[in-house]
């Protein structure tokens, strides 16, 4: 059986806020926006567009918004052009 170390740990964990916090930038949303539409504090989107520690319940919100958000947007722009 592997057991994974405290660092690699540390790692995935750094490496996944930091996905998420490209994901933020790349949304063309606001970071109140954001807020509005997860029902969270703005300060707590913030910090978590900066790529800081959050609760992973926070990040997962956040995680889920930006997927639905582009979905629909997606959806939204083929049905205009089409």
């Amino acid at each position: 059986m592997y057991h994974i170390s405290e660092g690699e740990f540390r790692r995935y964990a750094a490496e996944r806020r930091l996905e998420l916090a490209q994901a933020i930038r790349n949304s063309g949303l606001t970071i109140y926006e954001i807020a509005k539409g997860t029902r969270m504090k703005w300060d707590t989107v913030l910090r978590i567009s900066q790529g800081k520690p959050a609760r992973n319940e926070s990040q997962d919100r956040v995680r889920c918004y930006l997927e639905l958000y582009n979905n629909d947007h997606h959806h939204q722009h083929e049905k205009e052009t089409n």
